[in-house]
């Protein structure tokens, strides 16, 4: 009778070993993946921030002929141009402010996790090197 209760009993351990592992490892996929998105956020608002300035660009030394593909009238008289040109610009700082804001609120992400994997003695995680390795890797564009 104790023998069986000692196969089931470890039978049981093995599921919830089991169970543990595949959670650590979709947390581990999950943070690659997060950083991941954030590394393209910032991408993305920097791509948006040069569009916009280069829109600007364009737009100030347009004249009436060349304007009409940038805002489909050919009517674009200096004072909408300068609008349109402050519109863009502020378009721009708009993204970069985001970024900057972004960047800096994401900096310590990268150490946050790896210190709360080892302050805390209920994670069952342990970080390999190579692992502490890939998320400092993954983390680099928060660097100033």
């Amino acid at each position: 009778m104790a023998s069986l209760f000692l196969i089931y009993f470890l039978k049981a351990l093995r599921v919830e070993w089991c169970k543990s592992r595949a959670r650590a490892m979709r947390w581990t996929e999950e943070t690659l993946l997060l950083l991941e998105e954030m590394r393209r956020t910032l991408q993305f608002l920097d791509w948006q921030a040069n569009f916009w300035v280069e829109r600007a660009n364009i737009l100030e030394g347009a004249t009436e002929e060349s304007a009409v593909n940038l805002v489909g009238s050919c009517t674009l008289v200096p004072e909408r141009n300068e609008g349109l040109r402050a519109y863009a610009l502020r378009q721009a700082s708009i993204r970069n402010h985001l970024r900057n804001k972004f960047r800096s609120l994401w900096h310590a992400v990268p150490a946050s996790v790896v210190s709360v994997i080892g302050r805390d003695s209920k994670v069952v995680v342990d970080l390999s090197p190579e692992l502490v390795k890939k998320l400092t890797e993954s983390a680099s564009f928060l660097q100033y």
